[in-house]
C-alpha cells in the first residue's frame, strides 16, 4: 500500500473524529498528499454533500452523529472511506 494513501486516510479519520470540519474542506492544502490522494476532487466532495446534509439536519456537532468508520481499509493500495452523519 502507499505510504500517501495511508497517510491521506488516517488524516482524513482524525479530521472527522475531531471535528476539523475547516481542515476537511481545506484537504488540498492541509491534509498530507491531499493533492496526490485527490489530483481531481470530485471523489472526495461528496463528502461536502453529506456535511451540508447532516449540518441542515443539525447533526453535523453532534457527538454521536459522526460515525468515521462505516466502511474503510483499502483495496488495490487506494485508501476507502464511507462516512455516516446522523
Amino acid at each position: 500500500m502507499p505510504t500517501w494513501s495511508s497517510e491521506f486516510d488516517d488524516w482524513g479519520r482524525r479530521a472527522l473524529e475531531s471535528r476539523d470540519w475547516d481542515g476537511l474542506l481545506d484537504f488540498l492544502h492541509k491534509a498530507p498528499a491531499g493533492r496526490y490522494a485527490h489530483p481531481r476532487t470530485e471523489h472526495f466532495a461528496p463528502l461536502f454533500v453529506a456535511m451540508g446534509a447532516a449540518e441542515a439536519g443539525g447533526e453535523l456537532d453532534a457527538r454521536e452523529s459522526v460515525n468515521p468508520s462505516v466502511i474503510d481499509g483499502f483495496w488495490m493500495g487506494m485508501a476507502k472511506r464511507s462516512v455516516q452523519f446522523g
